[in-house]
């Protein structure tokens, strides 16, 4: 049997608050309520942005309420289910250890940067970024790595070019480094294309965790 339940989170402020017609945009990446909240306060304009594609991963949403010159409130309900036996896959996983680890992560899209920085570093991985395949080619000839984590559509040279150049660049060198694709176009088919292309394996976006750590236990232990 299994027990349903509900998590709700709620942070409020009193600070200045945001116009009505500022609150549909400010979850978008780099953007603030107002360009002279940056020089007062600072801050990027990435914090909801990350934490609204944080809770499309738990079929949540952010609810914002505000108002000018009196406060804000976030709020979001997260569904949660408590398994009445402990899964053994998960908690081999959980146990699994990639501390230490080095992975290259060639990704162009700032949140998603983030986002990945913020789950391989709580299970002890060092990591780099490159913000296209061409920067990801570069670092991975300066610098030894235990992974490549390749998102297929960025700018200057696409994943796909990369990873070719990369495994040429191993062949070389007989070394052998696993490139894992990284797609938010997910279609029947996809994992089997990928790897004919030559990548090592195939992660869909947005990152399953325990399928992330299933496909880290193949190749980084």
């Amino acid at each position: 049997n299994e027990t349903n339940s509900s998590l709700f989170f709620e942070v409020k402020d009193e600070g200045i608050g945001i116009a009505k017609e500022n609150i549909e945009n400010i979850t978008q990446a780099f953007v603030q309520a107002d360009s002279s909240t940056t020089r007062h306060y600072g801050g990027t304009g990435l914090g909801l942005s990350i934490v609204t594609t944080l809770l499309k991963l738990f079929n949540s949403k952010l609810e914002i309420r505000s108002e000018p010159d009196k406060g804000s409130s976030f709020s979001f309900k997260i569904d949660v289910t408590q398994p009445a036996q402990i899964n053994t896959q998960a908690e081999e996983l959980a146990e699994a250890n990639f501390k230490n680890k080095k992975i290259l992560i060639a990704e162009d899209n700032k949140t998603n940067q983030m986002l990945l920085k913020i789950l391989l570093e709580d299970l002890g991985i060092n990591i780099k970024i490159a913000n296209n395949g061409l920067e990801a080619q570069e670092m991975f000839e300066k610098e030894t790595f235990d992974m490549v984590l390749m998102d297929i559509n960025m700018p200057v040279k696409n994943g796909t070019e990369a990873m070719i150049h990369i495994n040429k660049y191993q062949d070389e060198r007989e070394t052998i480094t696993p490139i894992i694709a990284l797609t938010a176009n997910a279609v029947s088919g996809d994992r089997e294309k990928y790897i004919e292309e030559g990548f090592d394996e195939y992660l869909a976006k947005p990152i399953d965790n325990n399928e992330m750590k299933r496909i880290f236990s193949m190749f980084l232990n």
